[in-house]
């Protein structure tokens, strides 16, 4: 199984539904809201959800509309009651072939800000040429390694930082588990690239994992964010019941691997790494 993630950008926002309909520039979509690859049946969407910029741009509304859907007419709309408001909406769960129709990601803020949304789409291996791992128990070769950008983000635009250890990994295959994320404002958009993974960027949405002021309530109690920090492809791959865990070569020159940050804040983040070696 293989996980793609990216984003669509808005630069101004809105306090009623407004669709972040820029891609922005790196993304890898062609269309905003069109998987990588239309070929019917090949793309499914496995997760979806919305980002504002701060509390004070807070979510109130997110929905997901397309033709795809068993009931297009009234979409997919989460509308909490009362004040709950949140930074971002959970991950939310599908499993919905794309069949010809855009996914529409629409959200409403407290205040008008910058937002995003993504989309998270599941190919199996034999559409994108990629190695994963089911991870079913803690593997006992295991590492976690911390890596700083080099600088500050670019807000609302894709970031990269090569993945250079100190020394040089041992030669071998690596699992990414999972990461925390650190030095963030508040949310984030993680993904990695390496020539292992094919064409596609396995990621999800992280929380700065050390900042005391992300409760469950601002950033809805979302599981894959509050609690599986170090463990999300682990956790994708229970909850979608397959193997997420992408499967990379590294070393001993280097890791060959690519972390890349979406922000709506200038941040200069640290992206810590869970890998399992999982042999030679």
């Amino acid at each position: 199984m293989s996980l793609d993630l990216h984003v669509n950008y808005n630069g101004t926002g809105s306090v009623s539904l407004i669709q972040p309909a820029v891609v922005p520039a790196n993304d890898g979509q062609v269309l905003s809201g069109v998987p990588m690859i239309t070929t019917p049946k090949l793309a499914t969407l496995v997760a979806w959800g919305v980002v504002s910029l701060a509390a004070a741009n807070a979510v109130k509304e997110a929905q997901l509309s397309s033709n795809d859907l068993n009931d297009p007419a009234n979409a997919q709309t989460w509308l909490p009651s009362g004040t709950s408001l949140a930074i971002m909406s959970p991950h939310f769960f599908e499993w919905l072939n794309y069949q010809t129709a855009a996914r529409v990601i629409k959200l409403s803020q407290k205040a008008a800000g910058l937002e995003f949304s993504f989309t998270i789409d599941h190919y199996s291996d034999a559409v994108v040429r990629s190695s994963t791992v089911k991870a079913d128990r803690i593997p006992q070769n295991r590492g976690i390694y911390s890596q700083l950008f080099g600088g500050a983000l670019t807000a609302g635009a894709w970031g990269t930082q090569v993945f250079n250890p100190t020394t040089n990994l041992p030669g071998g295959r690596y699992a990414l588990l999972g990461f925390w994320a650190s030095s963030l404002t508040n949310v984030a958009a993680v993904r990695f690239q390496h020539a292992d993974f094919g064409s596609v960027m396995p990621g999800c949405i992280a929380a700065d994992y050390f900042t005391s002021t992300l409760t469950n309530s601002n950033v809805s109690a979302d599981p894959i964010v509050l609690n599986q920090q170090g463990n999300q492809f682990v956790r994708f791959g229970e909850i979608l019941r397959v193997g997420a865990a992408p499967v990379f070569r590294a070393g001993p020159n280097g890791t060959g691997l690519t972390i890349w940050v979406f922000d709506l804040t200038a941040d200069t983040p640290t992206i810590i790494l869970n890998l399992a070696f999982i042999g030679s």
